[in-house]
Order: C-alpha cells, then sequence, then structure tokens
C-alpha cells in the first residue's frame, strides 16, 4: 500500500502543479493585456517587455499566493542568502521595468544620461575606461581641463570598484555599461537591505523581502540614480549598520571596519554623511535598551576603535583629497541665521505616491519610500508589545533626520558647510532609511497590530491627504491623491485581515509584497517619465552612437597625430567647437582647457573667467568661442570646428586651415593658432602681482599682457554702446559700457547697438546674469549668449562703422555691461612675439613630468599653463627652487639669465602621509583580531577584549582564569521562556549573538 500511496501523492503534486501553471500563464496573458494599452508605452519592445515582464512578475507572486494557499505542508528552513538573494533579483527586477517604462535603449530610444550624468560623469567614466584599457597616472591628467590632480577627481567620482565593469564595454556602449552598473548597484542594495533586517531582527521570511523593494525603489534612488557615484554609500549602509549590531553583539570588528572603510573610499562625500549617522544610530542604540555603565562603556568603545580603524584604511585616499578640497568651492563655510527650509507640514507630502522627484535646488527632499511605511509609522509609535523605550529611541532618530531636512543649519551641517549646487538634501536616504526600519519592526509584530491601531493611523493618513488635495497646490494631482488613498486602504486592509485573522501570516506577507512591487514598478517608471519631461534623458544616439562622435573622435585623433609630428616633444593643447560636454578632454581623451568637477581649484576658475572664459565660478571652465589673446597663452595650438562654426571663424587672421576630415555626412576643419605660446615661457617679475579685472576681461586681459612684457599693452579699441530707437524707453546706457534695463508688460526686450569704432577683428563680451537670454547680431553672424555664464565672443571680421546688436531679454530690473573691442593685431603680434622669444622648449612630457630647456635673456618668471598645485615640484639645473601661483591659478618660478635645464614634477601632496595611515591602521587591526582571537574566550559571556587586555595590564593570580570571571546578571541574557514576544527576542538579541529564526508563519 505504501508505494500507491506514493504514487498517488506524486500524481497530486503534478496535478497541482498544472494547475498552478495554468494559473500562472493566465494571469501572465491577463495582465499583460492590460499593461499594454498605457499610451506610455511608445515603442514596439519596451511595451512588449514591460507588459510582459510586470505583468509576469506580478502573476509569479500572485501564484505564489494561491501556493501557500493551498499547500498545507510546514515551509522548509531556508539558507542565510536564500531571502537576500531573491530579494536582490526582485529590486534588479523591479528597477529594469522602470527603466524599461522609461524607453531606455534597447527597448527605446532613451539613454541614462540625464544633467551632469551627460555633461560630467559620464565623460569621466569614459576616462576611467581608457586609462583601464591604455594606462595612465593615477596622479595627474592632463586629459581634464587644462590638467588635474586626479586622485580628489577619483575620490568622488570614479572610485567604485563598480567600474572596472566599464573595461568589458566598447565605447559605443558607455551608456550600457553605466546602465549595467547601476543596477547592479541597486539589486545589491535590496539584497544587502534584506541581510541587514534579517540578521538584526532574526528572522528568515518573505517580510525582508518588502522592506528590501521599498529601500531600493525609494524616490532618493529614482531622483539620483544618475548620481551614480553616490549609489555605493547608500547600497553598502545596510551592511554598515547590520556590522555595526554585530560588532555590539559579538565583538567582532572585521566586517564593520571594511564595509566602514568602502563607504569612505568609493565616495568621502556621501560616506561623510553616513558617519555622522552613525553617531546618531549609536545613540539611539544606547537608548533603545537599558543598559549597564560598563555595556555602555563597552559599546562606545567598540564603536570608537572600529569607526577609528575603517576610517584610518581610507587615509590613503582621503588625506590628498582633504588637502585638495582646501582649494575648492567646497572649501569654509559658516552657518547662516538658523531658519526653516520649508514648512513641517510640506515635508508630510512627500511621503505620498508620485511626488514629483527633486533635483534641482529650492525644492523638497525625496524621502518617498511607499506607502506601506508611512500606514506602519503610527502603529510602531503606539505598540506595546515594543518597548517604549525602543520605540522612543526610533522615533528620536527619525526626528532628528526629519529636522535635519527642516532646518537651514542642521541641513549645512550634513552637507560639510557646502550649501549644495542643485540636488539638495543629498542626505535625505538616511530619513527613508530608518523609516524603513520601523517600518520592518513592525510587521515582525503584525500579529499584535489590533483594528484600533490599524484605523487610527489609517484616518489620520486620510485625513492629512485630503488636507493635501486642498493646500498641496499643482505637486499633488489626481494620481498622487487617490493612488496614494487606494494603497493605504489596501495595505490597511491587509492588516485588518491579519489582525483578525481571517488570513495568515505567510499569505499576508506576500500579498503585501504583490502590492508593494505594483507601487513601488509604478511609481518608478512614473518618476523617470517626470524626471524626462523636467530635465531630459538623452536619446542614446545623441550621445557616443552617433556619426557626429565618431567623427570628433576620429578628428581628435588626426589632430593629435598632426600636433605630434609638429611637435618633436613639445606639448600643445587643443579644443573644438561645438563643445559636445562641459568635460570634452575627458571624453575625447585630448588635452585642452575644458572642464566641470567638483575637485577643481576655485581660484582656477576665477582665473579663465577674469579672462574672457565662460565659467560658472566655482568649479568649471568652457571653450565656446576662439579668442587668441587668451588661447595662446593657455597653449591652445589647434582648433578643431564643425561646418557652422568653421564659416563663422574661418576668416580669422590667426587660425590657419590645416585638414578637414570627415565621416559619413559629418565634416570637421583643423585649424592652427598661428600665435600660440609654448607651456611656459619666460616673462616680466611683475606677473607675479597681477591683479584681474573681475567683471571686464578686456581690462583683465590687458593687464596680464602688460605685467607679463614689462611694457604697456593695449590690445583693443573699444566701441561704445548706445540704446536702439524704440528700445530706450526700457533701457539707459550710463557711459560707455554700463546698461540698465527697467522691463514693462508690453516691452521686456532692451536693445542696445555699438558702431566699431575700428577695422578689424572684433570681440563681444555680455554681463548680465539676472537677464533671460542676451543675443548679438551682425550684418554677417548672429550669437546667443547664456546669462549665468558669459563669455568672450569672437564676432568677426568688422570694418569701421558697422554695427553690433545686443538685444536682452529680463523679467525684472536688471543691470550689466557690454564690452566691444576691435583687436589691434600689431600690438597683439608684438607682445606674443616678445613671450615667445623667450621659451621653455619641452623635450618630453608624461602625466607627471616634464623636461624642458630655457635660454633665458634676462632674470625673470617662467609663466606656464600648468594650474597651480602644490604637488608640482621644479628643479632649475637639478636645484629644486620655490613656485608659486600667478593670478592665483597659474604655475610660475622665478629663474635667472642663462641656459638652464628644467625639470617638473607632480606627486599628490598628502598621499604618502595618508598611505602611511592606512598601513597603520591595517597593523593595529590585524593585531587586534589577533589579540581578539587568543586572548578573549568565545565560550565566556563575559569575556571581550576590554577584559584581557585588563588582564594583560595587570595579571591576575595564578590561581585565577578566565573561566573563573563572575557569572553574569540573569536578567540581562536570560530570556523567560513563556514570553514569546518580539520584545522579547529582540532585547535578549541586543546581549548576545543571535540565532535565525525559521519563522514563515511569524
Amino acid at each position: 500500500m505504501t508505494p500507491m500511496k506514493k504514487t498517488s501523492m506524486t500524481l497530486t503534486q503534478i496535478l497541482r502543479t498544472i494547475i498552478l501553471a495554468i494559473v500562472f500563464l493566465s494571469l501572465t496573458c491577463l495582465l499583460y493585456i492590460g499593461f499594454k494599452q498605457d499610451d506610455q508605452l511608445t515603442y514596439k519592445y519596451q511595451n512588449l517587455y514591460f507588459s510582459l515582464g510586470l505583468g509576469a512578475l506580478l502573476a509569479g507572486l500572485a501564484t505564489l499566493l494561491l501556493t501557500v494557499h493551498v499547500n498545507e505542508a510546514s515551509p522548509q528552513p531556508k539558507k542565510w542568502w536564500f531571502y537576500p538573494l531573491l530579494s536582490a533579483l526582485l529590486g534588479l527586477g523591479c528597477m529594469t521595468l522602470a527603466y524599461a517604462y522609461l524607453g531606455v535603449w534597447p527597448l527605446g530610444e532613451r539613454s541614462v544620461m540625464i544633467v551632469d550624468m551627460h555633461h560630467q560623469y559620464a565623460p569621466l567614466l569614459a576616462q576611467l575606461r581608457d586609462m583601464l584599457l591604455h594606462g595612465g597616472s593615477p596622479l595627474y591628467s592632463f586629459e581634464v581641463g587644462l590638467g588635474a590632480s586626479f586622485l580628489p577627481l577619483f575620490g568622488y567620482y570614479l572610485s567604485s570598484p563598480f567600474n572596472l565593469i566599464l573595461a568589458l564595454f566598447p565605447e559605443s556602449m558607455l551608456n550600457e555599461a553605466i546602465l549595467v552598473i547601476t543596477l547592479l548597484k541597486n539589486a545589491l542594495t535590496a539584497g544587502f537591505f534584506a541581510l541587514c533586517v534579517q540578521y538584526i531582527y532574526r528572522r528568515r521570511d518573505i517580510s525582508v523581502m518588502i522592506v528590501s523593494i521599498l529601500y531600493s525603489m525609494m524616490m532618493y534612488l529614482l531622483a539620483y540614480s544618475w548620481n551614480i557615484m553616490w549609489l555605493d554609500c547608500v547600497m553598502v549602509l545596510p551592511l554598515i549598520i547590520m556590522s555595526f549590531e554585530k560588532l555590539m553583539r559579538t565583538g567582532k570588528y572585521l566586517p564593520y571596519v571594511l564595509t566602514l572603510a568602502y563607504a569612505l573610499y568609493a565616495n568621502y562625500y556621501i560616506a561623510f554623511m553616513l558617519c555622522i549617522f552613525m553617531v546618531f544610530y549609536f545613540l539611539c542604540f544606547c537608548l533603545r535598551q537599558e543598559q549597564s555603565a560598563a555595556m555602555l562603556s563597552r559599546s562606545f568603545g567598540r564603536f570608537a576603535i572600529g569607526s577609528v580603524l575603517g576610517g584610518g584604511l581610507s587615509m590613503f585616499l582621503l588625506v590628498p583629497v582633504y588637502i585638495s578640497l582646501a582649494h575648492t568651492s567646497a572649501a569654509g563655510g559658516s552657518l547662516p541665521d538658523m531658519k526653516s527650509n520649508f514648512e513641517m507640514f510640506a515635508l508630510l507630502g512627500r511621503h505620498l505616491y508620485n511626488t514629483t522627484p527633486t533635483i534641482r535646488s529650492g525644492n523638497l527632499p525625496n524621502i518617498y519610500c511607499g506607502l506601506l511605511s508611512v500606514l506602519l509609522l503610527p502603529i510602531f509609535a503606539t505598540m506595546k508589545s515594543i518597548h517604549l523605550r525602543r520605540r522612543l529611541a526610533y522615533l528620536g532618530l527619525l526626528g532628528i533626520m526629519a529636522f535635519s531636512l527642516v532646518i537651514n543649519q542642521f541641513d549645512l551641517i550634513w552637507h560639510g558647510l557646502h550649501s549644495p549646487n542643485d540636488l539638495p538634501y543629498r542626505f535625505s536616504f538616511l530619513y527613508s532609511f530608518v523609516l524603513i526600519l520601523i517600518a520592518y519592526e513592525t510587521l515582525v509584530n503584525i500579529r499584535k497590530i489590533t483594528l484600533k491601531q490599524i484605523g487610527g493611523s489609517l484616518a489620520g493618513i486620510v485625513g492629512f491627504i485630503m488636507l493635501q488635495e486642498h493646500f498641496g497646490g499643482d505637486d499633488y494631482d489626481f494620481n498622487t491623491i487617490y493612488v496614494s488613498l487606494l494603497l493605504v486602504l489596501i495595505y490597511a486592509l491587509v492588516l485588518g485581515l491579519v489582525s483578525r485573522r481571517r488570513i495568515e501570516v505567510r499569505p499576508a506577507y506576500i500579498l503585501i509584497l504583490l502590492v508593494v512591487t505594483i507601487e513601488m514598478v509604478l511609481n518608478g517608471g512614473s518618476s523617470f517619465k517626470t524626471m524626462q519631461s523636467k530635465e531630459y534623458f538623452t536619446a542614446r544616439n545623441d550621445y557616443v552612437a552617433n556619426d557626429i562622435t565618431k567623427a570628433l573622435q576620429k578628428v581628435v585623433d588626426r589632430t593629435k597625430k598632426i600636433g605630434d609630428e609638429a611637435a618633436a616633444g613639445e606639448f600643445y593643447r587643443m579644443e573644438f567647437l561645438p563643445r559636445r560636454t562641459t568635460v570634452d578632454t575627458a571624453l575625447f581623451d585630448y588635452r585642452g582647457m575644458t572642464v566641470f568637477a567638483s575637485s577643481s581649484p576655485q581660484d582656477e576658475t576665477e582665473f579663465m573667467g577674469y579672462l574672457g572664459y565662460a565659467v560658472n565660478g566655482v568649479n568649471s571652465h568652457l571653450y565656446k568661442s576662439f579668442v587668441p589673446m587668451v588661447d595662446s597663452l593657455i597653449g591652445i595650438k589647434y582648433v578643431i570646428l564643425d561646418s557652422s562654426t568653421s564659416d563663422d571663424l574661418s576668416s580669422d587672421p590667426y587660425l590657419e586651415l590645416i585638414e578637414k576630415v570627415s565621416y559619413n555626412d559629418t565634416t570637421y576643419s583643423i585649424y592652427e593658432n598661428k600665435k600660440v605660446l609654448p607651456l611656459g615661457f619666460l616673462a616680466n617679475n611683475n606677473i607675479e602681482d597681477w591683479t584681474p579685472s573681475k567683471y571686464d576681461p578686456f581690462t583683465s586681459i590687458n593687464s596680464i599682457y602688460t605685467e607679463l612684457t614689462g611694457v604697456e599693452t593695449d590690445l583693443y579699441t573699444m566701441s561704445s554702446i548706445a540704446a536702439e530707437l524704440g528700445s530706450d524707453n526700457i533701457a539707459n546706457v550710463n557711459g560707455d559700457a554700463s546698461f540698465t534695463i527697467t522691463p514693462t508688460e508690453s516691452d521686456n526686450d532692451g536693445r542696445f547697438t555699438a558702431t566699431v569704432a575700428q577695422t578689424g577683428q572684433t570681440y563681444t563680451f555680455i554681463d548680465c546674469r539676472a537677464a533671460e537670454s542676451i543675443d548679438i547680431s551682425t550684418d554677417s553672424g548672429s550669437w546667443r549668449v547664456p546669462s549665468h555664464e558669459p563669455y568672450i565672443v569672437n564676432t568677426g571680421f568688422l570694418r569701421q562703422g558697422d554695427t553690433i546688436t545686443v538685444s536682452i531679454n529680463a523679467k525684472d530690473t536688471c543691470s550689466g555691461n557690454i564690452y566691444i573691442g576691435t583687436l589691434n593685431q600689431q600690438t597683439f603680434d608684438e607682445a606674443i612675439d616678445s613671450l615667445s622669444s623667450n621659451p621653455l622648449k619641452v623635450s618630453s612630457f608624461n602625466s607627471t613630468h616634464v623636461s624642458a630647456k630655457i635660454d633665458a635673456s634676462f632674470s625673470g618668471t617662467v609663466f606656464t599653463s600648468i594650474p597651480y598645485d602644490e604637488g608640482w615640484t621644479v628643479k632649475v639645473d637639478g636645484e629644486k627652487v620655490e613656485t608659486f601661483a600667478t593670478g592665483e591659478a597659474m604655475l610660475a618660478f622665478k629663474i635667472t639669465a642663462g641656459a638652464h635645464n628644467v625639470d617638473i614634477n607632480f606627486f599628490t601632496v598628502g598621499l604618502i602621509p595618508g598611505i602611511l595611515i592606512s598601513l597603520l591602521s591595517l597593523a593595529v587591526l590585524i593585531a587586534l583580531l589577533v589579540f581578539i582571537r587568543k586572548k578573549v574566550n568565545p565560550h565566556h559571556p563575559d569575556d571581550n577584549e576590554f577584559a584581557a587586555f585588563a588582564r594583560l595590564l595587570q595579571p591576575a593570580p595564578k590561581t585565577a582564569s578566565v573561566d573563573a570571571v563572575s557569572a553574569p546578571d540573569n536578567q540581562n541574557v536570560l530570556i523567560q521562556q513563556e514570553d514569546t514576544s518580539e520584545e522579547t527576542v529582540i532585547a535578549a538579541d541586543e546581549l548576545q549573538p543571535p540565532e535565525i529564526e525559521q519563522d514563515e508563519e511569524a
């Protein structure tokens, strides 16, 4: 009979499997048909993938729910990695579906390039890829702007180990490489959060997957998904918290030290915020349960030692980065008068579904992490089964994070006393982390939640949503209000059914996971669509995978070949127009001047602004127009122009056409700057005291040539401006160049004209940063200039008496200056000839070394176009000489008359001390681990590293041993068998290593 019974059971299982498979396929088809009707899915494969993928995912969860409902057998125990792995895969699937909804290639035409990812991060990642494949110095790069110390750049943008994946992708698939890295980090974010709560709360069940998806799909990771260098810290935060808990319970230092060190290494900026958070989390740990003074002292000691060692291990990178930061716009800062960033009521609205992602300054923080976490918060606050002390500790931690968002001084401290330039509230993911942690602790007590708590929480949230609908304005549309209402009602219904014992806990968890998955995927896709409409995800074919990019790379490579053959070892730079990004030098791997990087010295940026380049005032200077007076000064020897810019500039007397390069239908022209100066040249000592004019680049250029040559130099004949007839009712001119515009309701365009005073090449600079738009026009061309980043425009060859027209659109009263100058070519030629008569002749160079000779006709200052950095050392004839910064920006040194050999070398300041600190920290860590292993009795609950160290300092009598240590107080380590509440389990877990519960039924 036994074999027949076994066969019968097998047939039953087969039949059940077939039925479940049919259910799964049927649900998948039904959901697919429903989702494919979405008119946002405009591409064939996008529609197929998203509709089928989400349908299959939800059908799978629904089938699992049905399986659990009909399966009477007890669940099998799972390995520790099972639910974290499922969480990672589910997180990967959810984020992939969100990108599919956006229409990312190959499902659509979009890329992941948006805002600074397009202009800044991706080019730097391309530079890193090139270095990984072809080599390059980790200390300095001339392919980032005029040149930059590479370690500070690496420490902020490029240090994530995930960036090694870039080397696996071809150059044309840079976008796909970044997408893969982003998705992998997001998947691990979900997996690590599952691992964290699984360890802290000693549970292995589906509930960990719920909160993992809430964390990995929170609004912060959607709105700032393109800040790829921040994602590592968000990803590793759960591991740091888990390792901290393990350190406090078991005294095991290694996991905490390594995870903290990883965060500091991967991105020191966000890791700084993690470090502040860990201090508050430690206080929460100390307060959430009553502990003796000895236990608190031990906990503090472990936290302090572990944190110092974690920071110490990363000092090889942090020390040089810290020294470099002193020269950036992020240095310094002070606290403003205390006030609120926004009303506290506004913060609550950011918890609702489909709120607008915040990217620009002046908006509210990204804290949305699912409506479930919102519903569970009031329930947590009123759960008597969780000790009051514990509830107050976590609510207090959440309150600290909330007030840090609201109060401006606290917000500024989290950002290192430097107010962010857009992307506000960069620490807001920490608020979401605490909120989700609270939600999980409530979920594990799901059976103890009462209808009264559910009803009270639901009523409060519904009331708030109604108020938000009335007072919230346009930011809270129909979907935000009514989908949020629907979601909290569904979650409340599931909780109520569990409270009434109508469904078991495990099916309830699966049902909640199903709803959470729907909510977070749809919110993710919708948020990406909102970002697309407000900021624009670059089309893939508009970035690197197009003929323009291929043509540019071809012409850049050809120009380098031409330049290398002509230079015979000399150093030169090139640029091209129009630019593609703000770090084209890195994207196309050439020596130029364009850069936008947080690690850029502010003095260098200001120097370039004084000379008329487009700058943002803090960390960016861009090439926008050929201006020989300054291009020659910084060594721009070759200028590559497309057909549109070539038509405007081909007549410039200082540009000589060398060659044209084509790729398919795209053609670029290579021009040589005939008056370019070498990397360095002998100048008058007066240059050391050069003082620029802050708002008049023409005056600054005249003065720098005067100081360099020692001869009074006036390079321009300036033209006066006048208000155009018909515009003089709103436009007024004060003197030769200054103006004021007072717009009216009917007219807000101030128009000015200037009559060219002298025949020749003309240049125009307009400084009016309050303007909406600025347009310049002549009979032969027109230009639109960004008001926020003015620059000198080469307005071409004009004859005496020709007219230049400037149109400035303004909403409010504004004032500014219009400078129009005609170059005195003979004066300029004489100045260039004078400076080039004593060149620093470079015989060889690489990223960190320049070998040169100079035959100085007089004692003076060697001016170079290398940005000043304390890491540069100069030796003249083998003797080290003092260096200094001309204009507080460019490397210079004194030299005597005669022939000299010059060696210029770079080594990052602070690298050696940083390496020594890291090595010392590593040695201390190893010694600590060895000491604990040899001296601490792991089987004795009262023995620890501090007790062992005390025994080492004061040896006990021979009759004593570690086993003779007094037994612990029973009330601190024993759990009464009859008390099985979560409170007791968690409290006991605070004091000893946890044993994971296999409790699928909670």
